[in-house]
């Protein structure tokens, strides 16, 4: 299965953890997905995390 998830992510261009975090912000924004408490923290910290880098 690990050898699996590399090839889609290359596939729909998420190679690296920045796209793939992008993408997820993108499809909440569409879908009006409701996140938790921790999957929020989780966005802002890396957001965060980005901005000191």
């Amino acid at each position: 299965m690990d050898s699996i998830e590399p090839a889609v992510w290359l596939r729909h261009q998420l190679a690296n953890f920045k796209d793939r975090l992008n993408a997820r912000e993108i499809k909440i924004a569409n879908e009006g997905i409701i996140l938790s408490d921790m999957q929020i923290a989780a966005l802002e910290k890396k957001k965060q995390d980005e901005t000191y880098a």
